[in-house]
Parts: structure tokens; C-alpha cells; sequence
């Protein structure tokens, strides 16, 4: 009887672990393809990438600088769903490939400004638009740009699959399948 309740003691120990990486491998953990939460799709000079980012990963720096304060930063995040949605044209970042010297700030001002219209989750009743999408400049300093597209949990949470939408003026309309079982089994990171 005493080995019966040992051996459940100890498959209830290592049930309730959590899988723990730290940042670097959770990275890897997410570009491989296999889990479910990197997408990449290439036609004529376009190339798309988009995955998912863990709210862990976003207050990456935040809970590095702020040691003891760990569930309180992890709180802000929690409640949202981030994707980094990654375009090139060209092999060149989406800057380099629209500006020139004279409407460069032209350029600047409608990728910040009015990328929220190229990004939304297809619900199968209704597109849901990103509650924020952040677009840090990249100055042609990268092969891509870059966009952190934030979802509201609470819209999404009773969607078993969410197709991501792309629709960037000059790239083929793009869909990327993000399953929520994939997404709940995302480690964690340690700090």
C-alpha cells in the first residue's frame, strides 16, 4: 500500500511541474514549426511570417529590470494574445521598398498608423480587428518589418483555431492557422 500511494505522489509531482525554458529556448521552442506557432509564406517577392508571442516573452525586459515584481508585470500582458506578423517585399524591409528621400515620413506615418487595417482574426462570424498593432521602426536596418499585433483574450476565447488574416497592400492575401491548444501548451519562460 505504502509503494501504491509513493508512486502516485510522485506522478503527481512530476504531472504538476511546469514546463519551464528560458527565453533563448522558448524562442526555438517557438519557431519550430512542429508546435503549431510559426508560419512563413513565400510567393513572388513577398515573404510573410507570423507567430505567436507569449505574454512572458513580451514582459521579457520589464521583469528582468524589475526583480520581486514578477506577477504584477505578468498581469498586465496576461490578458491579451500577441502575434508578430514579420513582411518583406523584395528581401527588404517594407521602408526601404516604399520610401524614397522626399516621402520617407509619408511612408513611416501609414505603417504606424494605418496598419491596424491589414491584420484581423477571422472568427468564421465576424473579422476581428488587433485591440493594438505596434510597429517599432526599423529604419532599413532589417530584412523585414515588423508588427506586434495584440488580440483581446476575451474576444477570442471560445475560438478553437484562429485564422490569423494578412492583408498588406502589394502581397497576396495571407491566412495563418494558429490553434488554441497549441497556444495553451506554450511553456513558460524562467526569469
Amino acid at each position: 500500500m505504502f509503494r501504491r500511494y509513493s508512486i502516485l505522489y510522485i506522478a503527481m509531482f512530476f504531472c504538476s511541474c511546469e514546463y519551464v525554458l528560458t527565453a533563448e529556448q522558448l524562442y526555438e521552442y517557438i519557431k519550430d514549426k512542429d508546435h503549431g506557432l510559426y508560419f512563413e509564406q513565400k510567393e513572388g517577392s513577398s515573404n510573410i511570417t507570423a507567430y505567436y508571442k507569449p505574454s512572458c516573452l513580451v514582459a521579457y525586459n520589464e521583469l528582468l529590470n524589475q526583480k520581486g515584481k514578477e506577477d504584477s508585470i505578468l498581469n498586465l500582458y496576461r490578458n491579451n494574445y500577441y502575434f508578430i506578423v514579420s513582411i518583406s517585399l523584395d528581401g527588404q524591409d517594407l521602408e526601404s521598398v516604399h520610401a524614397n528621400a522626399h516621402d520617407y515620413g509619408a511612408v513611416i506615418s501609414e505603417l504606424s498608423f494605418s496598419s491596424d487595417q491589414w491584420f484581423s482574426i477571422d472568427s468564421g462570424d465576424k473579422l476581428i480587428k488587433p485591440m493594438e498593432v505596434v510597429f517599432p521602426r526599423n529604419y532599413g536596418m532589417s530584412p523585414a518589418s515588423s508588427f506586434m499585433l495584440v488580440f483581446d483574450k476575451k474576444e477570442l476565447h471560445a475560438l478553437k483555431t484562429f485564422k490569423l488574416k494578412v492583408n498588406y497592400p502589394g502581397t497576396t492575401n495571407t491566412s495563418f492557422i494558429f490553434n488554441q491548444d497549441d497556444i495553451k501548451k506554450t511553456p513558460s519562460i524562467k526569469i
